[in-house]
Formats: structure tokens, C-alpha cells, sequence
């Protein structure tokens, strides 16, 4: 079990850093809604409040984020 804990270990934060390399490469609004909601934790309603833009608007955003970076990680895998 410690290696196969380890081995998990490895390849979470092996997926973190690809996450954050594709992260630079997103548009600045991209990056920032990402991140304000994978980083920091906050709801669409926040974000869209925040950045003073329409709660859809996040949710596209995000959605497109989303996708780029899960298909950067299936390619690198």
C-alpha cells in the first residue's frame, strides 16, 4: 500500500503541474476565472459579481478551460 500511495502521489502532482503549464497558455480571462474557481474555491455567482460579468459568461469560460486543459492532459498521458 505505501507504494502504491506514492506512486499516486507522483502522478497527482505529475497532472497538477501539466494543469498549470496549460494554465499559462489560456487567455487572460480564462486563466482568471479558472483559477478564481479551481484555486480559490469560488462559486460561479462570486466570480461573475467579482468580475462584474454575466453569471453565463463564467460558465462558458469555464466549460471552454475546462475542456482545453483535459484534452493538454489526455495528450501528455
Amino acid at each position: 500500500t505505501y507504494t502504491n500511495e506514492t506512486e499516486s502521489h507522483v502522478i497527482a502532482k505529475e497532472l497538477s503541474l501539466l494543469e498549470r503549464h496549460k494554465l499559462e497558455a489560456l487567455t487572460a480571462q480564462r486563466k482568471k476565472i479558472y483559477v478564481m474557481s479551481r484555486f480559490d474555491e469560488k462559486s460561479i455567482s462570486e466570480i461573475s459579481t467579482e468580475l462584474s460579468i454575466s453569471p453565463r459568461t463564467v460558465e462558458n469560460h469555464l466549460f471552454v478551460s475546462r475542456r482545453e486543459i483535459r484534452e493538454f492532459i489526455k495528450q501528455c498521458i
